[in-house]
């Protein structure tokens, strides 16, 4: 079995190392409070992981592959998972969270690193409320 299949050799450390964090996020924050788990992953992004420098956009096919592979996440704990792979590597990133009211309620997270945004599937529909 392979981490993510189809994955190229140079995607390996940075697949393991968003499982990683993943599963240290969980075994932290059993709340389900923005701040606690901001609070964890700003505490995993002091460590830096520049050992494997990767582009944003290829960050994110990662994590959304890897993640996916071995667990349902929500778009936010995606989203707080690539924020952290990135700190790490010396990005500034924003987790944004929205609403919108199509169709009865939803919210959705996203994520900004420098121009460009990820996860944003369905954020073209959502509203910004708040940045993290």
């Amino acid at each position: 079995m392979t981490i993510v299949r189809g994955a190229r050799p140079s995607d390996v450390p940075i697949a393991i190392e968003s499982l990683l964090i993943l599963i240290a996020m969980r075994l932290a924050v059993r709340s389900p409070s923005l701040h606690n788990r901001q609070t964890v992953a700003d505490a995993l992004s002091g460590v830096r992981g520049g050992a494997f420098a990767v582009a944003p956009s290829r960050a994110a096919r990662i994590v959304a592959r890897a993640v996916g592979r071995f667990a349902r996440q929500t778009c936010l704990c995606q989203a707080f998972v690539l924020s952290v792979v990135l700190r790490r590597r010396g990005y500034e990133t924003k987790i944004v969270i929205g609403a919108s009211r199509d169709d009865g309620f939803a919210a959705h997270a996203w994520l900004r690193c420098g121009d460009e945004v990820f996860f944003e599937d369905a954020a073209r529909a959502f509203t910004p409320l708040h940045a993290l």
